[in-house]
């Protein structure tokens, strides 16, 4: 039993392994240089809205952006 929970843990490790490895480049390089050559509009974001948005403040980023400010460099 304990070689059955080793070997399928081997297995999971090596799964895991295997999807977290670079997918295979099949882009040649004037299709990449096409791409980036055309500037397109940016998309909005979208917002999704879930159950616990009634329980979450209602703060913007750059609430939080100002809010932190830049603190000086301290010699101690």
């Amino acid at each position: 039993m304990l070689f059955l929970k080793i070997l399928g843990g081997l297995l999971a490790l090596g799964f895991g392994i295997y999807l977290g490895l670079p997918g295979e480049f099949r882009q040649t390089p004037e299709e990449i240089e096409e791409s980036l050559g055309v500037r397109r509009a940016s998309r909005k974001v979208k917002r999704y809205f879930t159950p616990l948005d009634w329980i979450r403040p209602k703060e913007r980023g750059s609430d939080r952006r100002r809010g932190q400010g830049r603190q000086p460099f301290k010699l101690d």
